[in-house]
């Protein structure tokens, strides 16, 4: 005889078994993450070869999902919507008239939330239950709305999300001259481009003239019955934006010659090498304003530096040979 048995719960009943359901807690299951919905259940042993297992959705009398372990023809999908997101091969179990008690539901979106039932049942019996689950899904976008500087009459301050599910709780927090004020007056709409999911809003009329710079805005979304929960806040004045255009930084590559005086300057001269003092590195040409190349006239070059300023001690020496001559003449005179 079949032994009753109960699908996920976190409580027991009377005698029955109890069973498990891999789902997010509370209950919620986040869009896109694959979830599993386990159904075990105790039999007797004659009833091994009678076992007929189904699963059904939302109410619906007929099964998405069935396996009668004793044909050894694996599970079957009958539900259209379900064909493309379960996974057949998944086994739950290691035991042979267990492995394909649980769904494996692939890539699950919001038309996976609802009811879930499972029946397993034998000639002489059969036992269910059931149980909801939510496959939430997280909004797309959220657009807060502040004022603008240059407002001077009446406006509104905003929030929207869009493509959320199931209809979420909005809430929009303000402050005005660091009074706080809220409102949760939402409408609703479904999504343009899925119309299985909402868009939300909530707008509120202010006098811009009743805020200081140091007033905020927030917006609070949260899904019932999961652990959802977003919040996005800014200041009351939306930020004016740059229109500075943005820098544009060259790399350019700059030859940077030795230093005069350097030691590759003091090696140059002390090789005797002709070409040393000329100003111009060797390995380089020489052009001029238009990039033509020009010759360097190493005869002014030489002659320039053969013409040298006098030193301090030849100029002493002319000074006593002049003052010597004046002398002289002076003492022919007398």
């Amino acid at each position: 005889m079949l032994v009753q048995w109960v699908l996920f719960s976190t409580f027991c009943i009377g005698a029955k078994s109890v069973s498990t359901v891999t789902l997010a807690t509370p209950g919620a299951h986040a869009a896109g993450e694959e979830l599993i919905l386990d159904c075990d259940f105790e039999f007797e042993e004659q009833e091994a070869s009678q076992l007929d297992l189904k699963w059904y959705f939302n109410g619906s009398p007929v099964p998405i999902y069935q396996w009668v372990p004793a044909l050894d023809l694996g599970p079957q999908v009958i539900d259209p919507m379900f064909k493309d997101n379960l996974d057949l091969k998944y086994q739950a179990h290691s035991e042979k008239l267990k492995k394909h008690r649980a769904l494996h539901i692939m890539n699950p979106d919001e038309r996976f939330s609802g009811n879930y039932k499972c029946k397993v049942s034998s000639f002489v019996d059969e036992a269910s239950a059931e149980n909801e689950v939510i496959v939430y899904v997280p909004p797309s976008q959220v657009i807060l709305n502040p004022l603008r500087k240059t407002d001077n009459e009446p406006t509104n301050i905003s929030c929207h999300a869009s493509g959320i599910f199931p209809l979420p709780k909005v809430s929009l927090v303000w402050t005005e001259n660091s009074t706080i004020l809220t409102s949760d007056d939402v409408e609703y709409q479904p999504n343009p481009v899925n119309p299985g999911l909402f868009d939300v809003s909530i707008t509120v009329d202010i006098d811009p003239f009743d805020v200081v710079q140091q007033d905020m805005i927030s917006c609070e979304i949260t899904i019932p019955d999961t652990e959802f929960s977003v919040r996005v806040e800014t200041e009351i004045f939306e930020k004016p934006e740059s229109t500075q255009e943005p820098e544009v930084q060259l790399e350019i590559d700059v030859f940077s010659g030795s230093a005069s005086g350097s030691e590759e300057e003091d090696l140059c001269e002390s090789s005797g090498d002709a070409d040393c003092g000329s100003g111009y590195p060797t390995d380089y040409e020489v052009v001029d304003e238009n990039f033509s190349k020009v010759g360097v006239d190493r005869g002014m070059q030489e002659e320039a530096d053969l013409i040298e300023p006098s030193s301090s001690p030849h100029i002493c020496v002319n000074m006593v040979a002049l003052l010597y001559s004046l002398s002289y003449i002076l003492l022919l005179s007398i």
